[in-house]
């Protein structure tokens, strides 16, 4: 990207301002059901971590820099386990911080469906493309810690029985990666809201 993506300016909420991706995809998390927005930091990562505590995230900053998703997910489950003490009837939701098209309909849709569905993962889709949030049962948090070197939250999502949740166009609306990418998903934000 030549600069780190989620420093990348995007239109606040209201569009009375400009922020960050990354304060942009918190504030929708936030504004959402969930009871906790976690992220997780590589430790050089400081103007980050202090974006996504303003937004009102919790911040994880491991020790060690996460090697992959994966283990940046093991330290935001290990956070959890620790500061809220879930049990069998809560959830965690994952995805990726480089989603700004994400909505809070999306992911309270999600919400709901795990309401009516207790024990169930489940994986939103639009048409033929899944997405994300990902809701897994609190449950599924030990089976993260036992996923080989080489295998990723996939992995575990073929090893398990899981459903579809119609989640809507947001759930599939593409991460950034590229500079296309930016340009791409800064044309379609409009269509979409939080």
């Amino acid at each position: 990207m030549g600069s780190p993506k989620l420093l990348l300016p995007w239109p606040a909420a209201g569009g009375d301002r400009t922020a960050t991706v990354v304060e942009h995809v918190v504030a929708t998390w936030k504004a959402s059901r969930v009871e906790a927005v976690v992220v997780t930091v590589h430790p050089d990562d400081a103007r980050l971590a202090e974006l996504c505590r303003a937004a009102g995230a919790e911040v994880v900053v491991p020790s060690t820099p996460p090697p992959d998703m994966k283990a940046s997910i093991r330290a935001g489950l290990e956070f959890l386990a620790e500061r809220y003490r879930p049990d069998r009837h809560d959830i965690w939701l994952t995805a990726p911080a480089d989603l700004p098209l994400l909505t809070t309909t999306s992911i309270d849709l999600l919400i709901e469906a795990a309401e009516t569905h207790p024990g169930v993962c489940l994986r939103p889709r639009y048409g033929d493309r899944y997405g994300h949030p990902v809701v897994w049962p609190w449950s599924f948090a030990a089976d993260v810690a036992g996923l080989a070197a080489d295998e990723g939250l996939n992995a575990l999502l073929q090893r398990i029985s899981w459903q579809v949740c119609d989640a809507g166009p947001a759930c599939v609306s593409g991460d950034l990666d590229t500079p296309a990418d930016y340009a791409a998903l800064r044309a379609r934000q409009d269509r979409y809201d939080r």
